[in-house]
This record gives structure tokens, sequence and C-alpha cells, in this order.
């Protein structure tokens, strides 16, 4: 049997337009995974960072048992404080050293010689002593620890803003 003329046709190609269409699909799907990632990256830069700072609570809260009192920060400045708290809980005495330089990452963010711990977006971790602040809400605390967070704009005191902190926002706000 000879094979007829239609049984004899090319295979049909793609249009463009249903190319268009698969492009548009992908891109679409692309977009959603990647902006899921992206987040799922930030909570855990949150979740890095909390960690960090309930690290250094701990230790500070050692240091207290032993000294009867928390590290100066000389001030407001949380930086200088974060400097002020890394050499207090390096010290050798007593029960010493409080803080393991392998449990954190560390910089000379401000160029002064001093180190400071960082958060997981590579920014030091702020510390004030209650001595340097008025003791108005979060007033729970005898210190405050907190990061810039993931905006990097500093406004701990905010309940709206995503500064990691060492208090609840929410309660602080009600009092």
């Amino acid at each position: 049997m000879i094979p007829s003329r239609t049984a004899q046709r090319a295979p049909r190609a793609f249009t463009l337009v249903e190319m268009l269409v698969v492009l548009a699909i992908v891109a679409i799907l692309g977009g959603l995974i990647l902006t899921g990632v992206n987040a799922a990256r930030k909570r855990s830069q949150i979740n890095q960072t909390q960690l960090i700072i309930t690290q250094l609570e701990q230790n500070l809260e050692n240091y207290a048992s032993d000294f009867s009192e928390y590290p100066p920060s000389e001030g407001d400045d949380g930086v200088k404080g974060n400097e002020r708290m890394i050499e207090a809980l390096s010290t050798e005495d007593k029960n010493g050293p409080y803080i393991l330089k392998k449990e954190f990452h560390f910089s000379d963010a401000n160029h002064n010689g001093l180190k400071e711990v960082l958060d997981a977006w590579g920014k030091p971790i702020h510390y004030i002593h209650h001595k340097d602040y008025d003791r108005t809400p979060p007033n729970k605390r005898t210190f405050r620890l907190f990061s810039a967070g993931p905006d990097g704009r500093l406004d701990p005191l905010d309940p709206q803003s995503d500064d990691v902190v060492n208090w609840n926002k929410a309660e602080a706000d009600e009092q």
C-alpha cells in the first residue's frame, strides 16, 4: 500500500506565540521561586541574628553572675558598647572568658582596632547597659542588645521596625 499525502506530512512545529507563552510561564514561575527563596533567606538571617543575641544574653548573664553587674557600655553608642562588652566578656578573671571567639563573627566596623560581634548581615550588634538609657520601655531588661535588621536602618524602639532586639517590642509599646 502506498502512503497517502496526508500521512507523509512533516511534524508540526511550534508557533512563535506558543513559544512566547511557554517563556512567559517559565519567567513567572522563576519569579515566584526567586521571591520565595529571598523571603526564606531573610527569615533565616533574622533567626540567625536572634540566636546571636540569645547567646550574647547568656554570656552576659554568666558574667553578671560572677561580677554582680553587666559590662559597662560607655554611653548610648551601641557599637562602642559592643566593643566594651566583648572586652569584658573576654576577661579570664573568675570563670572567664565568658565569650569564645569561635562562637561569633567579629569585625572592626569603625576601624579603631577593637572588634565587634556581627549580626547575620555583617553589621555590629548594639549593646547598651541600663545605666546608659533612660529605662523607658523596654524597661524589663538591664541591658539592650539589638541589630538594625534586614533594612539596615536602626530604630529599635519602633514596634513596626524590622530591628532584631532582645525584648518584646509589642509589650514595650503597650507600657
